[in-house]
């Protein structure tokens, strides 16, 4: 059972576990800037859509910033800071 298992180990291993589900949960994971759903991929142009019904977002693949709107997402990541050179 997980609670006994947790209960069991030792105050440095649960600090451990919970820098882990930090560093994968909070940095590791992209989300999105607005309403922080998690995305895991995606393809084609990195203007990206929320994928979350009720978020209108739509931000910058490369630097995850807010652009508002489909538009302004695409002419963002056109002159993005962060987009790799080539």
């Amino acid at each position: 059972d997980e609670l006994a298992r947790i209960a069991a180990t030792g105050l440095r291993q649960r600090e451990v576990v919970k820098a882990r589900k930090h560093i994968e949960e909070e940095i590791l994971q992209m989300k999105c800037p607005r309403c922080r759903t998690a995305f895991y991929d995606f393809e084609g142009c990195f203007a990206i859509s929320c994928g979350k019904e009720e978020c209108p977002c739509h931000f910058c693949g490369w630097c995850l910033s807010d652009c508002g709107d489909t538009a302004a997402a695409h002419q963002h990541v056109a002159t993005c800071s962060k987009k790799p050179s080539g």
